[in-house]
């Protein structure tokens, strides 16, 4: 590893990190971007390992504020994991299948459609803000919520990210959770569900030959998650949907482009 990379990496990780917890992402869209530029060569599947393992430590440290705070929905985020963990799996195992040009354009792709949606359509209108999943017990409600975790859990694994830029929009588009539950629920569902892709990805990637590389990238990240949380409660629901959609859409675009012009 060239010896720049030990400053800069770290310093990634604490952006990656605070973004991360503040929109509830994870941070892994600006990992895997990070990555896709410094290392040229490596496959999509050593990409999304390092990225799914930086990820992990984002959660974990961003969930211990969250839960102190109270701001974990965890009736659903148990449902929505059950599916997320099945997705995870599923998503890293098709990435490893996958060429470095068609996973750049599948990963630019997917953001840049997600930050028109919620450009468009931040956020609920105020009045059907009742977060009606919070204490629905229902089969129905049950179910949702689980494809909810298959499908993001599936989009997630493939692109590295943890699928926190899915879960966020879709609990508050979708189940009304207001944004600030959201973001605490979705760290919470990556915290149970990125361990599965990691598990699919050590099969084939000697996840023991990057452990500096994860670990500076982590050691940033786990502090950058503590201050994202811990400042994410003094934005305004819609500034934390709109902050998300530029910034995916701002790596959606960059990534559609280096995908294109390598095919």
């Amino acid at each position: 590893m060239d010896s720049y990379l030990i400053f800069i990496l770290p310093i990634a990780g604490l952006a990656a990190g605070t973004i991360g917890a503040l929109i509830g992402a994870g941070g892994g869209f600006i990992i895997v971007s990070l990555l896709l530029y410094v290392f040229p060569d490596d496959s999509p599947g050593l990409i999304t390992t390092v990225s799914q393992s930086v990820v992990l430590l984002t959660s974990l440290s961003a969930t211990t504020i969250y839960v102190r705070e109270k701001r974990v929905n965890y009736r659903s985020s148990l449902n929505i994991a059950a599916g997320g963990v099945i997705g995870m799996a599923l998503g890293a195992f098709t990435v490893e299948h996958l060429s470095r040009g068609y996973f750049q354009i599948i990963c630019g792709v997917a953001l840049f459609t997600l930050m028109l949606y919620l450009l468009i359509n931040p956020i609920r209108k105020q009045g059907e803000a009742r977060n009606t999943a919070l204490n629905n017990k229902s089969i129905s409600q049950k179910l949702w919520l689980f494809i909810l975790g298959l499908s993001t859990g599936f989009m997630g694994g493939l692109l590295g990210i943890g699928g926190g830029i899915f879960i966020v929009p879709s609990l508050v588009q979708l189940f009304a959770f207001p944004a600030h539950i959201a973001t605490a629920t979705s760290q919470f569902v990556i915290l149970i569900t990125s361990p599965a892709a990691i598990a699919v990805h050590a099969t084939s990637v000697p996840i023991s030959d990057y452990l500096l590389r994860i670990l500076l990238l982590g050691v940033g990240a786990i502090i950058g998650a503590q201050v994202g949380a811990r400042i994410s409660k003094y934005f305004s629901a819609p500034w934390l949907i709109r902050s998300l959609a530029l910034t995916v859409g701002f790596v959606g675009i960059q990534l559609l482009n280096t995908g294109i012009n390598s095919i």
